[in-house]
C-alpha cells in the first residue's frame, strides 16, 4: 500500500524532477540519511523524538523505524529487505508503461514526470544498499592471515554462505540497473545529438524519461542531471567504508562547498528559486557539518543549532509540498468543488422547513378551555 501511495502522492501533488525543486530535496534527504548516526543523537536528546529522521526516511524508501517481522531476523534478512521496496517500485513503473501502450486511458495520464521521479528515488536507495552489502573490513588473526568480515555483522564472512547469495544479487542489480541508469543521465546529451547516427536510435526511445530529468536544466548544461548521481556514488563510499567522522564531515563540507560555488556561477537551472532551494539545502547540510566538527553533540549549543537548522529545511520542505498543491489545477478544482458542495448541503438545510408531528405539539390548557366554548367557533353554515 504505501508503494502506491507515494505514486498517488506524486501524482496529486505533481512533485516530480520536472519542476526541478525535488532535486535537491532528494539530495539533502540522501546525505543526512547516510549520516543519520552522527547527526540524530543530537536531536533524540534534546527531546526532538524522532520525528525528523521518519520524513526523511521517506523520501529514502525506508520505513524509518525499526522494524522486525520475525522473530530471529538477523542483518542478512533485513538486506534483502532493503531490496523489496525499489524494486516493487521499479516493477510497478515497468508494468505501467506496458498497460500504456495498450490502454489509453493509462497513456493520457502523463506518467513520465512521475516514473522518472520514482527511478531516481530507487536508485538512490538501491546505490546505497549495494554499497552496504559490498562494505567489509580485514581482520588479522594470529597465525598471519586475514579474514574479511561483513562491515554490518562481525559474523558474517564475505562471500561465504548467506552473504554470497547476497553480494551475487547486487552484483546482478549494478550490472543492469546501476550502472547503465547512470551512464545514460550522463551521457545521454551526447547520444541524443548523434541519434541519426548508425547504432544510436536507441536513445530516441528513453525521450519522455530523459526530458523529464533535463527540463530543471538549461539546454547547455542538461548533462548535469547525470553529475548528481555520480556524486552521490563516492560519497556513500566513503561514508560506508570509513569510520573516521571527521573524514566523512570533511568530505561533506568539500562537495557541498564545490556544488554550491557552481549553482551560483554557472546557473544551471531554469529558474532563479530552484537554485535558491539548492544553495540554501546545501548550505544547511554544510553548516550542520561545521557544528559536528567544532563542537562535540552532547553541547547545548550545538544540538540546538543543529534542531533549528533541520527544522528550517522540513519546514522549507513543506513549503515546497504546498507550492506544489497550490500550483495543481486539478487538485484546486476538487477543492473548490468539495467546498461549494459543502456551502450548498448547509444552506439547504438552513432554509428546510421545519416539520412538526402532531404528536410533539403541546396545547396550553386555558386554550383547551376556550376551545371548548361556543363563542369561541366559527359557524359552519350561515344562513
Amino acid at each position: 500500500a504505501l508503494p502506491i501511495s507515494l505514486v498517488a502522492l506524486l501524482f496529486i501533488l505533481n512533485l516530480t524532477v520536472i519542476s526541478g525543486t525535488l532535486n535537491g530535496i532528494i539530495f539533502y534527504a540522501n546525505i543526512f540519511r547516510i549520516n543519520e548516526n552522527i547527526f540524530i543523537p543530537a536531536i533524540r536528546t534534546t527531546g526532538y523524538i524522532q520525528f525528523v529522521p521518519i520524513p526523511i526516511a521517506w523520501l529514502n524508501l525506508d520505513f524509518g523505524i525499526e522494524t522486525c517481522f520475525y522473530n530471529g531476523m538477523d542483518s542478512i534478512a533485513k538486506s534483502w529487505l532493503q531490496f523489496v521496496f525499489p524494486i516493487y517500485i521499479l516493477s510497478l513503473v515497468s508494468l505501467m508503461i506496458l498497460v500504456g501502450r495498450y490502454s489509453s486511458i493509462v497513456a493520457r495520464l502523463k506518467a513520465a514526470p512521475v516514473f522518472a521521479t520514482l527511478i531516481l528515488l530507487s536508485y538512490s536507495k538501491l546505490v546505497r544498499t549495494i554499497i552496504t552489502i559490498f562494505s567489509y573490513f580485514p581482520i588479522n588473526a594470529p597465525n598471519s592471515s586475514v579474514s574479511h568480515i561483513w562491515i554490518y555483522d562481525g559474523n558474517v564472512r564475505l562471500f561465504e554462505g548467506a552473504h554470497l547469495a547476497l553480494f551475487m544479487f547486487g552484483l546482478f542489480v549494478t550490472i543492469i540497473f546501476i550502472i547503465p541508469y547512470t551512464f545514460l543521465l550522463l551521457l545521454a546529451p551526447l547520444l541524443q545529438s548523434r541519434s541519426h547516427w548508425y547504432g544510436c536510435q536507441w536513445i530516441n526511445k528513453f525521450k519522455p524519461f530523459l526530458d523529464c530529468y533535463y527540463a530543471p536544466f538549461k539546454d547547455r548544461y542538461r548533462f548535469w542531471s547525470g553529475i548528481l548521481p555520480i556524486i552521490r556514488i563516492p560519497l556513500y563510499l566513503v561514508f560506508m567504508l570509513s569510520e573516521n567522522t571527521t573524514l566523512k564531515l570533511w568530505v561533506i563540507i568539500i562537495v557541498t562547498h564545490f556544488y554550491v560555488i557552481a549553482l551560483i556561477t554557472l546557473s544551471v537551472f531554469k529558474k532563479w528559486f530552484v537554485s535558491l532551494l539548492e544553495v540554501f539545502l546545501l548550505v544547511n547540510i554544510s553548516v550542520i557539518c561545521v557544528v559536528a566538527l567544532n563542537h562535540p553533540f552532547n553541547n547545548v549549543i550545538s544540538q540546538d543549532i543543529v534542531i533549528t537548522l533541520v527544522t528550517l529545511s522540513l519546514f522549507v520542505i513543506l513549503g515546497i509540498l504546498g507550492y506544489h498543491a497550490v500550483k495543481n489545477k486539478h487538485l484546486k478544482r476538487c477543492v473548490i468543488r468539495v467546498f461549494r458542495k459543502c456551502m450548498t448541503q448547509s444552506t439547504s438545510d438552513e432554509e428546510k422547513p421545519l416539520l412538526v408531528s402532531d404528536a410533539s405539539i403541546v396545547i396550553p390548557a386555558e386554550e383547551l378551555q376556550d376551545s371548548s366554548g361556543s363563542s369561541l367557533r366559527e359557524p359552519l353554515l350561515e344562513y
